[in-house]
């Protein structure tokens, strides 16, 4: 009766096991080298099942936090493959399976070569982006591509989106001392970003589409030259370095007619103006 290669595990489960049996039966048992007298009341048969129940849980619930899925660990010439192939393929499937078995989860070691990944794939979005944005209106025309050209931007954003989503993850959990965060002239759409810690991180040149910022933490960030903000409303974010602020207002407007995030909200101009003047007063 192994649950666990651990013979110390088994041992606990084991004993575990006898007090539930125990307290089932009103004690007089003996089990697994353990005897219990006749328990006299209810409230002790209670207690020994719940105490059986943490003898049994508690190596199976370290087990299972011991053995969560990690990122394997790859060579630099087999992760540089791994990119090209991911950066090549136009197969959905394909990519979503060759990127979880290659970098998710997306930790601290493995963030540049997802973030390669990703800038290899942004200047094809951007290029397809451009062949047919109208200036006078602001929008995008799609009738200026090929069909072939369309299905290619569909899945490029997709696969961007799919890296976007695994970074976001990453960019929410504690972050160790020292950590630098450079995501310059990475490409990031249609994924929620709600109370990622960007704080100080390098935002030159990133491109950032329909995503979700409430709550983020933009503090302390100075390289954000280039920046590129489209129908993400980054006033919702917890905090913003003055520097980046100004360059937001004057770069990426607030248009009351769009849409923003991935949810495609609208967001009224007072909520938007009262968001300005809570980051304003660095609160």
């Amino acid at each position: 009766f192994a649950l666990s290669r651990c013979p110390m595990n088994n041992t606990i489960i084991g004993a575990g096991i006898a007090c539930i049996a125990a307290a089932i039966v009103g004690g007089g048992l003996k089990m697994f080298g353990i005897e219990v007298p006749v328990l006299s009341s209810i409230r002790r048969q209670l207690l020994l099942a719940a105490f059986g129940a943490l003898l049994v849980f508690s190596p199976l619930l370290k087990s299972l936090l011991l053995t969560r899925p990690k990122a394997p660990v790859l060579t630099t010439l087999e992760r540089q493959a791994a990119i090209q192939e991911l950066a090549s393929t136009r197969d959905a499937k394909a990519f979503a399976q060759l990127f979880n078995s290659t970098f998710v989860p997306v930790n601290w070691s493995n963030l540049d070569a997802v973030l390669e990944l990703d800038r290899e794939l942004g200047p094809i979005l951007g290029d397809l982006y451009g062949k047919c944005y109208i200036k006078e209106t602001k929008e995008n025309n799609w009738d200026l591509l090929t069909e072939a050209e369309r299905k290619e931007l569909s899945y490029t954003r997709d696969a961007i989106k799919y890296i976007s989503v695994a970074v976001g993850s990453l960019l929410k959990a504690p972050r160790p001392g020292g950590q630098e965060v450079n995501l310059s002239s990475g490409w990031f759409c249609d994924c929620d970003w709600r109370g990622v810690n960007l704080d100080g991180a390098n935002l030159d040149n990133i491109d950032m589409r329909s995503c979700n910022l409430k709550g983020a933490d933009l503090g302390e960030v100075t390289s954000f030259q280039g920046m590129y903000m489209w129908r993400t409303s980054w006033w919702e974010a917890k905090r913003i370095s003055p520097e980046l602020l100004q360059y937001l207002l004057d770069n990426s407007h607030y248009e009351p007619a769009y849409t923003y995030g991935p949810q495609e909200a609208h967001v009224s101009a007072r909520d938007y103006e009262a968001s300005i003047a809570r980051l304003r007063a660095g609160k």
